[in-house]
């Protein structure tokens, strides 16, 4: 069975309006209603383009309401970027559609924040068709804005103002350019042909001049916006449309307020720009602007503080009856951050009958903390063959300590050269109680097992240290037999990476050879009951 709606998936414009030309009430509705569901059917593809025009073609010759086409074609995976609304408007006026610009007002509405571009030409055709007024959604502004930036190829030769005074939207949009939030971003575009800096605030006050634009609610409309705030790089387009309108005496004294809050208050630039106008204007309420001066000098801006400190000293002279009222402001910014404005700040102050007081050095004179503790005393010398059993036997079957290992190794010295028969009655036994704790890991080249064993069985019993301690032929036939073992690991034996990893026993047979490193490593058909932790310095 052939699909009725074949000509969406080819986007055959002229198809779907044959298509939906004619319809009585009961095949309108019946036609909808298969219209929603294959859209709805075709949720993963996209409809742009042809395909995106003969879709509204449909949706507007068949659907009963502007919402629900205005539901069908705001779906995210239609983009109605290139969608042409001629056919559309065609289409709505063969069947007497009365929606048609509630369709454009929904469809501004549902412009996307991140790209309003897409669908806001679609929307201005349906909106000249119908001679609907202009919606000011903060979406559609944004879409005109875009549009002035990156004008359609057609009107690329075009210059900007040219665009604007034959632009149908010029009169509606303008005055919401400063009620929109991060609109002057988009108004800080270059022209497109002749890369002129900031060409839309150039264009305008080109425009006011001419007359085509009220200067008056271009001026109140820099002021206001510059009132309500915006990140800096906003706020740039403001500021150079309102130096380009260039505010008479009598529009400055208008706003003289509102300047007096930008200078205390304002980002630098705007506050600058507040500086600038009001110092170009005769006769300023000297209370208004002492209080501004107050939040000025303490502004980190260092520019900004020393015009402001120059416009003050002017004052000053100028009303020598209030001088001493004005150096007192001035001497608000002897504790500025920049010396150069703290030396320039108490030189006017001076000049003008005020004497700043010295400033106060605060340096730091102590710490309250109690000083730092001392190093721990060293633990007494080991005297006895029993006491060095003793410690060697806790060193054998626990924890290396590094302290413990200085006392074991410093009693070794001492007493070896002593009665050698009683360090050895004292030591032999707790070498061979603790042989696996005493034998060298040769897998591991960090461990110091081995390397103590040796130095015990030495101190204890030359010649049986020779035999069984570190470097006699028992220790070789060890280093031997490692050597094979880091062979054969290759073929599935673990290879050791670190010396006795805390917390694995060292009760293990050889016939279970563990995945991870452990301890040590028994010799075959062995069992080590010790479960210490070897190698751990604490």
């Amino acid at each position: 069975m052939t699909d009725p709606f074949e000509f969406l998936v080819r986007g055959d414009i002229g198809a779907a309006v044959d298509a939906v030309t004619g319809l009585d009430d009961q095949g309108r509705r019946s036609f909808a209603d298969g219209l929603v569901a294959h859209v709805r059917r075709r949720r993963d593809n996209w409809w742009w383009n042809n395909e995106a025009t003969a879709l509204a073609v449909a949706a507007v010759g068949c659907l009963p309401t502007a919402a629900t086409a205005a539901e069908l074609l705001g779906r995210r995976n239609v983009s109605l970027r290139g969608a042409d609304a001629g056919p559309v408007v065609q289409v709505a006026r063969t069947r007497g559609v009365p929606w048609l610009a509630e369709l454009a007002y929904r469809l501004a509405d549902r412009l996307r924040r991140d790209d309003p571009m897409d669908g806001w030409g679609f929307v201005a055709e349906l909106l000249t068709a119908e001679k609907a007024a202009t919606p000011t959604g903060d979406q559609f502004v944004e879409g005109w804005l875009a549009l002035m930036a990156w004008p359609p190829e057609w009107q690329r030769p075009i210059p900007l103002v040219d665009r604007l005074r034959a632009d149908v939207f010029l009169d509606a949009l303008v005055p919401r350019l400063f009620e929109v939030d991060g609109a002057g971003t988009r108004m800080s575009f270059d022209e497109f042909m002749t890369d002129e800096k900031l060409a839309l605030p150039r264009a305008l006050a080109r425009l006011a001049g001419e007359g085509r634009l009220d200067r008056t609610m271009l001026l109140d409309g820099c002021v206001s916006r510059l009132l309500r705030g915006d990140r800096p790089a906003a706020l740039r387009a403001f500021v150079t449309l309102h130096a380009l309108l260039e505010p008479t005496a009598s529009e400055v004294d208008r706003h003289r307020g509102d300047y007096l809050r930008l200078l205390a208050d304002a980002p630098g630039s705007v506050a600058s720009m507040a500086q600038k106008t009001l110092r170009a204007l005769d006769g300023v309420e000297v209370e208004g602007l002492l209080d501004a001066s107050r939040a000025v000098l303490v502004r980190p801006d260092k520019a900004l503080v020393r015009a402001q400190l120059g416009w003050l000293d002017q004052l000053a002279r100028r009303h020598p009856d209030r001088a001493a009222e004005i150096a007192e402001v001035i001497a608000t910014a002897v504790d500025h951050p920049a010396a150069d404005v703290r030396d320039r700040a108490g030189t006017l102050a001076a000049r003008h009958g005020h004497v700043v007081a010295p400033r106060v050095v605060v340096g730091a004179v102590g710490d309250d903390l109690p000083p730092p503790a001392g190093p721990l005393p060293a633990p007494p010398a080991i005297t006895d063959p029993d006491e060095l059993a003793e410690e060697a036997a806790s060193l054998l079957g626990g924890p290396t300590t590094a302290s413990g290992l200085e006392r074991v190794l410093d009693a070794v010295v001492r007493l070896a050269g002593g009665d050698r028969a009683r360090l050895k009655d004292a030591l032999i036994p707790v070498l061979r109680r603790h042989r696996a704790g005493g034998e060298e890991h040769p897998w591991d080249p960090c461990c110091l097992c081995g390397l103590l064993g040796g130095v015990l069985h030495a101190a204890a019993d030359p010649v049986e240290g020779a035999y069984g301690g570190d470097g006699g032929p028992r220790c070789w036939r060890r280093r031997v037999a490692a050597r094979r073992a880091d062979r054969r690991s290759i073929h599935g034996y673990p290879r050791r990476t670190g010396c006795c990893a805390p917390g694995w026993p060292r009760s293990v047979t050889a016939s279970a050879r563990p995945s991870t490193p452990v301890c040590s490593r028994p010799r075959p058909g062995q069992t080590v009951p010790s479960t210490r932790r070897c190698c751990t310095t604490a």
